[in-house]
């Protein structure tokens, strides 16, 4: 740019002021000019425009040849289209583009474009550009900033609904008690948030030739639809795709894009089916512990759905993994139940022996979840020619082993004692020292008797067990004798002793504590519980009917989930 020598301000210097403060902006903004004369085709650049495209001052030719040389050559189809001779130059407008160096040095150049127009012609272009590459950088560099913050927002975001699916798994694998249970609750979490479809085998146990199924689909009107499908979709032994083949093989099988037609070893029947459910990607994973494998569980997505990457493979084996536990502690609270099963058994007498003119009826539940063996017992068992019976009935303090072994010496010491001297507080006496000296820190309650069978006559002792309730032939009720003290807890005993009569039509209905010891709002008093079988021993028509209506009668008046402690119920009529 020149200083002009006439500048028609009449000697002002206005003209020459005019461009020292143009010269300042273009300085200031580091921007170099051009000029383009369409008639000749020469192009104008000053010194700082050259530098900017690389070039020493005085280099540049003024052709549109040299001037595409320096352009990027990614560049350069679009640079002509804008700049070139036949572009329609509309102004001002801006460009931006790349520019080699000789040394092969990339920068970046903005421009801003004018159009000279003369007598309504375009005759061509003025305009100045700057060297904008640490702009460019520095906008990369922050679109790459935005771009690493999106993706680590998009994973923290994945990575909080992916533990919050897994929460609400594990919150709906918490509330089942069933193989059922847990295949149900599982496929109804599982979808929509991995999949449209969700099946679930389980094989009910170790080597079986068949398989619990269960599904569920995203949309509620598929349900039914789900249900019949799952009916479908049997246990193969045979089979080299789906469910059935990763349950014999304990690997998973990943497709996230599946081809129906090309699924090797299916019939044509599975294979109509499967092309009907319209499938785009599916993961089947092993529900698999150690070296068992429980079952498998099959996410499906359709057309219209995203497919399946490895993070949902790597979720659906997360998934898999809590129900191989949840199926696992199903398996060893069931062995746990077996095992206090037959223990509990082993405690108590096989059958009710037959008395003369005496029925008996027993009743017996488990407290808690059925895992422990409880402290409950009783006993009937022959004394003297059928006619002398002992009859046992009693409470050790506590579930488990420790119960159960107490419970084995109470039971072993009482009829020990019995046989030695039938006197039944001599028996409770017994029983305390070898509680006592057993080394336990537990202790017991314990109600046993004599029965003569000839006169109907009941010699009784307690030690801190709850009051029998004798019904009379008219109906009415009451608790008889006084509880004594804890057997085993301290080491001299003190029993109540008293004999009850059994005339015709009579009830004796001996209890323990799990009866009353319940907590709020079910439980019972003493005095209710003995009105209670006073009005059942009234319609009662055998010992067990009065067994039963007892039973029911309690049932009535709590949930099941209410009884934490063993009940054991012995019933006596006299006929």
């Amino acid at each position: 740019m020149r200083d002009p020598d006439d500048t028609g301000d009449g000697g002002t210097g206005t003209g020459s002021a005019l461009f020292q403060q143009l010269r300042l902006a273009l300085d200031a903004g580091g921007l170099g000019t051009w000029r383009s004369d369409l008639r000749t085709g020469h192009i104008s650049w000053d010194e700082r425009l050259e530098r900017i495209f690389g070039l020493d001052p005085g280099t540049f030719d003024g052709t549109t040849d040299m001037w595409m040389e320096r352009v990027h050559p990614d560049d350069r189809s679009r640079i002509l289209l804008e700049l070139g001779d036949d572009a329609p130059h509309p102004g001002p407008f801006t460009v931006r583009h790349r520019v080699v160096w000789p040394d092969g040095t990339e920068r970046w150049i903005e421009g801003w474009v004018q159009a000279v127009v003369e007598d309504d012609e375009v005759v061509g272009t003025i305009g100045c550009a700057r060297d904008v590459t640490r702009d460019v950088v520095a906008e990369a560099a922050q679109r790459a900033q935005v771009a690493y913050l999106e993706r680590v927002a998009d994973a923290e975001r994945l990575n909080r609904e992916r533990l919050e699916f897994l929460l609400q798994i594990n919150d709906a694998l918490s509330h089942a008690s069933t193989v059922q249970e847990v295949m149900r609750r599982v496929t109804r979490a599982a979808v929509p948030r991995l999949g449209d479809w969700c099946f679930i085998h389980v094989l009910p146990y170790e080597g079986a030739t068949t398989a619990l199924i269960d599904a569920a689909h995203s949309d509620p009107e598929m349900v039914e639809s789900a249900a019949r499908l799952a009916d479908r979709m049997a246990y193969d032994l045979d089979a080299t795709w789906g469910a059935s083949a990763v349950i014999r093989v304990g690997r998973p099988e990943f497709f996230p894009q599946l081809d129906v037609t090309r699924i090797k070893g299916i019939s044509d029947n599975a294979r109509r089916i499967l092309m009907s459910m319209g499938l785009r990607s599916s993961i089947v994973v092993p529900i698999k512990l150690g070296d068992r494998t429980y079952g498998a569980i099959t996410f499906l997505m359709t057309f219209g759905s995203r497919p399946y990457s490895e993070q949902d493979l790597m979720l659906a084996e997360s998934v898999a993994g809590r129900v191989a536990l949840a199926l696992e502690n199903l398996d060893l609270v069931a062995r746990q139940v077996e095992i206090a099963q037959v223990l509990q058994e082993s405690l108590l007498p096989g059958r009710l022996p037959t008395i003369p003119h005496v029925e008996l009826a027993v009743r017996y539940t488990p407290g808690g979840e059925g895992t422990e063996v409880g402290g409950d017992f009783y006993d009937v068992f022959e004394l003297d020619d059928e006619r002398a019976w002992g009859i046992a009935v009693g409470d050790v303090c506590g579930q488990g082993p420790l119960a159960a072994a107490l419970t084995g010496l109470a039971r072993h010491t009482i009829r020990s004692a019995a046989w030695r001297d039938d006197d039944p507080g001599t028996v409770l006496e017994r029983l305390n020292e070898a509680v006592f000296r057993s080394e336990t820190d537990s202790f017991c309650t314990a109600v046993y008797g004599v029965l003569d069978a000839v006169d109907r006559r009941l010699r009784l002792a307690l030690g801190g067990h709850p009051l029998p309730i004798l019904v009379r032939p008219d109906g009415s009720a009451e608790q008889v004798g006084s509880p004594g003290l804890l057997i085993g807890a301290f080491e001299e005993a003190r029993t109540s002793r008293f004999d009850v009569d059994l005339p015709s039509g009579s009830f004796l209905v001996l209890y323990t504590d799990g009866v009353t010891d319940v907590p709020p709002p079910h439980e019972l008093s003493p005095e209710r519980w003995a009105e209670i079988v006073g009005t059942s021993a009234r319609s009662a028509r055998s010992a067990d009917h009065l067994a039963d209506l007892l039973v029911d009668a309690l049932d009535a008046l709590r949930p099941a989930r209410a009884l934490r402690d063993d009940v054991a119920l012995l019933v006596l009529r006299s006929v």
